[in-house]
């Protein structure tokens, strides 16, 4: 039987996949992978429930979360990734995660899956991101406004696969972690060397 419409509304998907770990498994093997993975989760499912968000969906090495709060869904993917790379430090693990977080009008099905543009560009963003980067489209930054704590570096307008028009997106760092380069220069709001307070 076929899922049915439940709900709609605005929500923010965040998406985080662990790079390399199709290559890990060949190297290193299942139970490893398998090991890796768990890890992961752990601490998905741990930060997502402290900032109030949802886990809709773990496969491995990805996870889909939504969250009724684009603040939340930022703040949630900086912890993340300061939790990722304090594991990957104690644990010796190659714990590099990507995320991607998008925001806009949403459908939820009777299943618990959701539908909408927001989910496919969280994913595209997710798949632009490097290990220990969060991308975040202006949509979502829009929602969030000032964020205390964090920097937002402007990424300009960029395509993304089956996307149909380009999508301005930034990256989000803690004001400890931020390291501005020529590429990405720290900017709220157009102006340039101030982060977000």
């Amino acid at each position: 039987m076929a899922a049915t419409e439940r709900t709609s509304g605005v929500r923010t998907f965040l998406i985080a996949d662990i790079r390399g770990y199709s290559r890990y498994t060949e190297e290193c093997g299942d139970e490893a992978a398998a090991a890796l993975s768990k890890r992961f989760a752990a601490i998905v499912n741990d930060d997502i429930e402290a900032h109030g968000g949802e886990l809709v969906e773990m496969r491995g090495d990805e996870a889909l979360v939504v969250f009724a709060s684009a603040r939340a869904a930022i703040r949630a993917s900086v912890d993340l990734q300061a939790q990722f790379r304090e594991a990957a430090e104690e644990f010796d693990i190659p714990l590099q995660v990507g995320i991607g977080i998008d925001s806009g009008e949403a459908v939820q099905l009777d299943d618990g899956s959701f539908r909408g543009a927001a989910l496919n560009v969280a994913a595209r963003l997710c798949g632009r991101a490097s290990g220990g980067e969060v991308i975040i489209s202006a949509a979502t930054s829009r929602l969030a406004g000032r964020l205390t704590g964090l920097h937002y570096s402007d990424g300009g307008r960029v395509r993304l696969k089956n996307i149909a028009e380009p999508v301005h997106i930034h990256k989000v760092y803690s004001e400890l972690d931020a390291r501005p380069t020529n590429r990405w220069i720290v900017m709220f709001f157009g102006k340039e060397g101030r982060g977000l307070s």
